[in-house]
């Protein structure tokens, strides 16, 4: 097979194009990840990823690149690029790029565009001011956090230190850069110098004392969003020091480990019962946020989980404070979690043993699901064989996509270790972790296993990607032949779920027609032996695994709750 870095032609020697000086300064930003589809337009940015140290991973679909660039940099905690060509490239991309963006990810979009001089003539596949609508793509906004369209080599001098700077803040990072193709061509010798300067938001100490002895005249109760995610060890001595109980959501699970007799449980979709029976039992107490903006996945919006005297909010982002819940009386504390959280535990006195206890909690969620290991395979076993084998048995990443995967993943699996489970319930869109693995597994070199449903691998899946790549990606496929999750909401809303069942696809064909090993299962115990006959291969691998729908998903009381409070 031709290696991608010999694909072009040779050049002849004309010095750097924009194309090679832009991609050589991301890969010392500390990119190593490229996933993409070429196309014409964007030949000299290919060209210049093919020649560089980045890994190119050609994908079958821009949304499946973009899902697997932002999967790659939540599991490495690097920046990854997608590559597009004009037009409907472009636009295939979006959906995978607003995930990045709500889940924290930090991904840089570079896309052709359309030459000056060919705009509004109805060129293939236009991408201009008379096509698209600038200030969404070309713009920093609501999609973006750093976005232009450049006609100039010399613009993007600033626009690498902007991208620079954005890859230094604590938080995920996008942009959209978008160069013709005559632009990335273009000579250009100018190649930046580092910038030295570290964007961190600071809070004060001497304050950091007075909410330390603010806080210890009430209950506290812990919720750790995923924002926490690098200062779990922070959070941990936190928790240890001052003896608080805990709830995390969906993806923040593991921060502290799920085995803790402290934490009361997870949150928002999927979530338990304790957190909120918790705190609706509080006399007095606070909810000391860190990390999350608690968004309908995070929280349900449920209006049990506000404590009497209300929140403290710990996050980089002041848009946070107040969003989810505007009616409680919120103290924002704009600040990076770790260094705060820290301050916070050492300004609590020696001489107390922590916060004043609260209620006692009539839940413990350490046990995990009670499977039935010879019986026709369940939701409640599957999950059980996955704990046992997977998340106990092994260092493989976790990930759930949307629906009843989503929402049985968030209830019954438990996690000691940050960074083990993904979802991603607040953009919630189908496909991506389907396709997100494979990203998971290239970036790391670890074991990657998605839970995903039948519907969701029929909407979108790069298992051909997997193969050709080599990536360590698992698929465990629940095929019960429908759209579950919105068949149940369909029927509890006393609607008609139309289409929402089909006739039962054959997974393990279907993959083995691209070249992906695989095998299907009926029992927990058929499970279990796949699961760990996969753990060693080298490349993808597929489990077909026909469930038995025996019980709704835990996530849809709440969904359903919501549906009706809208109309």
């Amino acid at each position: 097979m031709t290696s991608t870095s010999t694909a072009f032609p040779a050049r002849a020697a004309a010095g750097p194009r924009l194309a090679d000086v832009l991609v050589e300064r991301l890969a010392r930003l500390g990119v190593e990840h490229c996933f993409g589809i070429i196309g014409g337009a964007a030949a000299h940015l290919a060209d210049a990823v093919g020649r560089s140290t980045i890994r190119f991973t050609h994908m079958r679909h821009e949304a499946g690149a973009a899902f697997a660039a932002a999967e790659a940099s939540l599991a490495t905690g690097q920046p990854v690029v997608v590559l597009t060509t004009t037009g409907p490239g472009l636009l295939n991309a979006l959906n995978g790029m607003i995930a990045a963006r709500w889940d924290g990810a930090k991904v840089i979009l570079l896309s052709a565009g359309t030459n000056a001089t060919h705009r509004g003539r109805l060129p293939v596949q236009e991408t201009s001011r008379y096509t698209m609508p600038q200030d969404a793509l070309f713009a920093p906004g609501q999609w973006f956090d750093l976005a232009a369209s450049v006609d100039d080599a010399a613009e993007m001098v600033d626009l690498l230190r902007r991208i620079e700077l954005g890859l230094l803040r604590p938080q995920g990072f996008t942009a959209h850069i978008s160069l013709p193709a005559q632009v990335q061509g273009q000579s250009f010798a100018i190649l930046p110098s580092a910038t030295s300067a570290v964007v961190r938001a600071s809070f004060d100490v001497a304050q950091v004392g007075e909410l330390a002895e603010t806080l210890r005249e009430s209950e506290v109760v812990l919720w750790v969003g995923s924002g926490a995610r690098h200062s779990a060890e922070a959070v941990r001595r936190f928790v240890k020091r001052t003896h608080c109980k805990v709830m995390m959501t969906p993806r923040a699970k593991g921060i502290v480990s799920e085995r803790s007799s402290q934490v009361l449980g997870v949150t928002g979709a999927g979530g338990h019962e304790a957190p909120a029976r918790y705190i609706s039992q509080m006399q007095r107490g606070r909810v000391l946020v860190l990390g999350s903006r608690l968004g309908e996945a995070s929280s349900n919006f449920d209006p049990r989980l506000v404590p009497p005297q209300g929140f403290v909010h710990v996050d980089v982002d002041t848009q946070a404070f107040g969003a989810a819940y505007p009616q409680a009386t919120t103290l924002g504390v704009e600040a990076e979690i770790g260094p705060f959280i820290n301050a916070l535990a050492d300004a609590m006195s020696s001489a107390t043993d922590g916060f004043p206890a609260g209620p006692t909690s009539s839940l413990s969620i350490a046990g995990g699901p009670d499977g039935d290991d010879e019986g026709p395979l369940t939701y409640r076993s599957l999950m059980q064989a996955i704990q046992e084998v997977v998340v106990d048995g092994s260092e493989a990443i976790v990930m759930t996509e949307s629906g009843n995967a989503f929402g049985f993943g968030n209830h019954h699996l438990r996690f000691t270790e940050p960074g083990r489970y993904r979802t991603s319930a607040a953009w919630g869109s189908m496909g991506h972790m389907t396709t997100g693995v494979i990203g998971a597994a290239l970036a790391t070199g670890k074991r990657a296993v998605s839970i995903v449903g039948d519907g969701a691998l029929l909407m979108n899946n790069e298992i051909h990607s997997a193969v050709t790549s080599g990536a360590r990606a698992t698929w465990v496929v629940i095929n019960n032949g429908s759209f579950a999750i919105v068949d149940d909401g369909m029927r509890g809303l006393g609607l008609l779920p139309e289409g929402c069942t089909f006739d039962r696809v054959d997974f393990v064909r279907m993959a083995e027609a691209v070249g992906c090993p695989a095998v299907q299962v009926r029992s927990s115990a058929e499970l279990r032996q796949a699961l760990e006959s996969s753990s060693s291969l080298s490349g993808p691998f597929l489990i077909d695994a026909t469930v038995i729908d025996d019980e709704p998903s835990p996530a849809i009381a709440a969904r359903l709750r919501a549906l009706r409070g809208s109309g």
